[in-house]
């Protein structure tokens, strides 16, 4: 099929280790395959505290194969001055040296999409959420990864040879810190 990026907008809190939780497993068959792998990173908030907290990144974004992406808040401007780091999106724990943050954020508050009539967020969050009948203003790391997804299928489009690790490093040293 030719499938060269996926956007995974969901995580679990898993205890497990990376190097033996299977849905790591599966991500990481998906990048050895060619397929750039994005992950949103949670949206419990802030960062990780203690080894019991929740604010770490959610599996699968804790697995270092994958592009975990956090969000930020654009205040509803188009320049970058004003933007902030969401206060929902999860930032893993802070630290530049071995642990595991996003390696991206992009825009995760009220991005406006696609509505699915009848599902669980348009029935839960239809009063405050709904745009219209087609689209819903919705918020978390999931919109964020949606957004990078994209940006990592114009760059597989525009070089059809680059792998996922290159599609990574691009994305990292392009981002406006």
């Amino acid at each position: 099929l030719n499938i060269r990026v996926i956007s995974l907008a969901y995580g679990t809190d898993s205890l497990q280790a990376s190097d033996v939780d299977p849905l790591a497993h599966a991500v990481e068959a998906a990048w050895r395959a060619g397929i750039v792998v994005i992950v949103s990173a949670g949206n419990s908030g802030g960062f990780l505290t203690q080894p019991s907290d929740s604010k770490g990144l959610m599996q699968p974004a804790r697995d270092p194969w994958v592009i975990a992406v956090g969000a930020t808040d654009t205040n509803g401007t188009p320049t970058y001055s004003d933007d902030r780091l969401a206060g929902f999106s999860n930032l893993g724990d802070g630290d530049n040296n071995e642990k595991r943050n996003p390696e991206v954020v992009a825009p995760g508050r009220s991005i406006v999409s696609l509505r699915v009539p009848g599902g669980y967020v348009d029935e839960t969050y239809a009063a405050t959420g709904a745009v219209d009948d087609r689209m819903f203003r919705g918020s978390g790391t999931s919109q964020a990864a949606a957004v990078v997804a994209g940006a990592a299928a114009l760059i597989v489009q525009q070089r059809p040879t680059i792998t996922p690790d290159q599609v990574k490093r691009l994305l990292q040293i392009t981002a406006t810190p």
